[in-house]
């Protein structure tokens, strides 16, 4: 009897998922980019908030709690996760955040096979929100927003107010010396980063690059058609967006910015990490693996002569008073209750 209610129950959930999919598009953009077109979100009520942050997880359970108190701190007022098939207890420590209201959490399984399923929570999140939030964060749980001129997030914000989609550049953190996961936080273990290409960045081989990928934020009701991980398309297009300070960007690679507001991507972690990422799937579609090619580019691009010490978030941190101690409750003694 329990189990034809839990299947029913499933049932139900993939059903909604469906429903809400409906009108979803897979296609390949121009560039090769996966985008899933979506129809003008129209929104609906006053925002309750100034900004919130859209990401898909999957066993997040090491870095989940740290990454949501950060994001808290520096002025993101919700999240809405989307639930890529964790079978850790992520979602048991997401528990008291769901509860106090910070967190919702979306059921978001590998279920259209030719179709991006990063970018299409991402579609979904914005044909939701648009009249919920005035601006929504693209970012993943290895990536963290970062002011870096003392100011406030509401305040950046309110300056990009007659921007429709800020592109912010990938600042690339690596190993920073460790081999196995160490104790503590991902905040103050991983200090290095590759330079930035003004920051003389000196290749040293064919292979090694610095990588000039951007996440973004955007108005969600000004978003027309095009929804990527990477990009969005907006009412500036064919224009891509602007960096930071506000300088258009046509083309990839161009206004490299980072200097009001920039992501921090924790792209390996420990080594230790780095391969278990590269043996496990990842969420964008069934069986997809990290391009192995790709991440040889940018481990090349760690060598010392292209890397420095970047205590910038750890500062900021501390200025703002720290982080919540996470001494909640046992995810094990939830998981009996």
């Amino acid at each position: 009897m329990a189990f034809r209610r839990r299947r029913r129950a499933g049932d139900r959930v993939m059903k909604r998922l469906r429903d809400m999919l409906a009108g979803l598009r897979g296609a390949v953009g121009p560039d090769n980019r996966t985008v899933v077109h979506i129809s003008e979100p129209q929104p609906k009520h006053p925002p309750e908030g100034k900004i919130a942050i859209v990401a898909i997880y999957r066993n997040e359970t090491a870095d989940i709690e740290e990454w949501i108190d950060y994001h808290r701190l520096i002025g993101v007022e919700k999240f809405f996760l989307y639930d890529n098939d964790t079978t850790d207890d992520t979602n048991l420590k997401l528990r008291r955040y769901v509860q106090s209201g910070h967190v919702e959490i979306m059921p978001w399984p590998h279920f259209m096979r030719d179709t991006n399923t990063e970018a299409a929570a991402h579609a979904h999140a914005i044909a939701r929100l648009a009249g919920r939030f005035e601006w929504l964060s693209m970012i993943d749980i290895d990536e963290f927003l970062v002011p870096t001129q003392g100011e406030t997030l509401a305040a950046i914000l309110n300056d990009f107010a007659s921007y429709p989609t800020v592109l912010l550049h990938w600042y690339m953190f690596g190993p920073s010396g460790h081999r196995t996961r160490p104790q503590g936080g991902v905040i103050g273990n991983y200090t290095q980063r590759q330079k930035m290409p003004q920051e003389a960045w000196h290749a040293p081989a064919d292979t090694a690059r610095v990588v000039l990928k951007t996440k973004y934020l955007v108005q969600p009701s000004l978003v027309r058609r095009e929804v990527g991980v990477h990009e969005v398309g907006t009412i500036l297009r064919p224009l891509r967006g602007y960096n930071d300070v506000g300088q258009p960007i046509r083309k990839k690679g161009e206004a490299v910015g980072g200097s009001r507001l920039r992501i921090n991507h924790y792209f390996t972690k420990s080594l230790a990490e780095l391969e278990a990422k590269l043996a496990g799937p990842i969420c964008t579609k069934p069986n997809a693996r990290p391009a192995s090619t790709r991440v040889a580019n940018i481990m090349a691009g760690f060598a010392a002569e292209n890397c420095l010490e970047d205590r910038l978030i750890i500062d900021l941190v501390q200025r703002m008073g720290g982080l919540p101690s996470r001494s909640g409750p046992d995810p094990a003694a939830i998981a009996a209750e």
